[in-house]
């Protein structure tokens, strides 16, 4: 049985390794075209394709991140039949749908959040609302 020194040694002597190993394998990497928007779903193909089309028509004509991220959210928040989030969202415990949202810009690392929102569809828009008008990170209710 290996004991927590010899871990620890044969661990570094891996993170000293990886370096070399990284320098070598990164000069014969192609760069890839930084103006080719990829967009990725977990969730499978049928489903994949409603609710990232939006968000790839915005990327595809040169529109903003943000935007497209926001839209193919709003997609499945609209969709009554879905009832992980948005107008389909199932109640609690008092019966009442309550939905939370937060969305972050990546470049400035500026966010917005909302939570516990009634009557809302779209609180993926409403948290956006939050990060670019408010002061606010967060706001509840």
């Amino acid at each position: 049985m290996i004991d927590r020194r010899k871990f620890i040694k044969s661990i570094s002597a891996l993170g000293i390794s990886i370096p070399a190993l990284q320098s070598g394998l990164l000069a014969k990497t192609p760069v890839a075209k930084k103006n080719n928007p990829v967009i990725l779903c977990s969730r499978g193909e049928k489903w994949g394709r409603k609710v990232l089309k939006p968000g790839w028509d915005i990327l595809r004509k040169n529109g903003a991140l943000l935007d497209a991220i926001e839209k193919s959210a709003n997609v499945t928040e609209l969709d009554p039949n879905d009832t992980s989030v948005g107008y389909g969202g199932l109640p609690n415990e008092d019966g009442v749908v309550q939905l939370d949202a937060q969305i972050m810009n990546g470049p400035d690392h500026n966010c917005g959040s909302v939570a516990c929102l009634e009557g809302i569809k779209t609180p993926c828009s409403v948290a956006r609302l939050v990060m670019e008008r408010t002061d606010h990170i967060h706001l509840v209710g």
